[in-house]
Formats: structure tokens, sequence, C-alpha cells
């Protein structure tokens, strides 16, 4: 797989140990940021390279997605060398990491969509007599569960909180609208 144009610069960062800013497209919250990052690793996983660094906007540790970082501009600001890693974490852990403070969602999933267990971060899941699943789901923005009820389309049925199916309802009526297709 290609390298992001970004990483030879990011990886450069790292081992200067140079604080850069980066504007970055959050896809959780469908936005453009500037942050201010210490950065602490440059690695490839899931089909895709990262930056992991302390965000001063966060003020935590984050890992952003290079192909989402539209810019880098470095500081001129040197930091200190990083913590030594937790290695016993995980790296779809690292990827998401819930937080208390997240929005739950509690779906019902079709068993063609079993999927979505293994591939994102949940607290509960309970598995059906008919075969579908339960499940509780942390949610750190609406942007990423709007795509993922949109790619379940009928194998999902958001059971709680209510105004989270209507707020689907109105992405997908938006969506259809484009095309065309009215929904009454």
């Amino acid at each position: 797989m290609a390298a992001s144009p970004h990483v030879a610069e990011l990886q450069a960062a790292v081992a200067d140990r140079e604080q850069l800013e980066i504007e970055y497209y959050s896809f959780s919250r469908d936005e453009m940021t500037t942050r201010v990052v210490d950065p602490l690793r440059v690695f490839f996983a899931f089909g895709s390279w990262y930056l992991a660094a302390f965000c001063h906007r966060a003020d935590d540790e984050r890992l952003f997605r290079v192909d989402r970082v539209r810019a880098i501009r470095r500081t001129g600001t040197h930091i200190a060398a990083p913590e030594p890693q937790n290695d016993e974490l995980e790296l779809g852990e690292l990827v998401y990491r819930p937080r208390p403070g997240d929005l739950r969602v509690r779906l019902r999933l079709a068993r063609g969509a079993a999927w979505v267990i293994e591939s994102v971060p949940h607290d509960q899941v309970f598995e059906l007599d008919d075969g579908s699943f339960e499940v509780v789901l942390p949610v750190s923005g609406p942007a990423f569960l709007d795509r993922l009820l949109l790619e379940l389309g009928p194998a999902a049925t958001v059971l709680d909180p209510p105004e989270i199916a209507a707020s689907v309802a109105d992405t997908a009526a938006r969506i259809l609208g484009r095309y065309g297709v009215t929904v009454s």
C-alpha cells in the first residue's frame, strides 16, 4: 500500500521530537480542525497510516489517521521524549477509546450484521433467540453513527435513545432527496 505523502514528514517530526500544527478532518464529527500535537509514533494498521500524538486541544493522547491530515506545519518547538508505550493495549482500543461521557446507543442487529460486534467497540452484546443481536455501542459523534447505520441499512434498528432513530431517518431522507426521492 502506498504511503500518504505526509507519512515521511510525520516520521521525521517523531524522530526530531518536534511539535506540529496539523489541519485535520475529524470523521466522527465531520469537521476540519487545527490541532497542535506532540507526535509520538507513526504506524500502519487496519489498512491505514496513523499518527499517535499528544493533542493539546484534547489535552490527551489521540490517534489521527494520516490520510485525514490536510496540512502540516512544524512549530519549531521541541518536545520531551515520549513515555514508554503500553504494549498491553490492543490496537482496536487505541483507535477509539470510549469515554464515560460518550453517547451509548442500543441497536438490534440482524444475524448478517454480526461483523459490527467484531469491528466496533461495544459495552454489551446479547444474542437473541432468533439469532439476531442486541448491542450497546459507545459513540463519539453522530456522524460516525449515521454512517454506520446507513451502511447497515435494514440490518440494524435503533432501540434507544429514540432521538437517534429520528436523526438517522433525517439523514437518510436528505440523502434520498439529493437523488430526487421524497420521503413523507
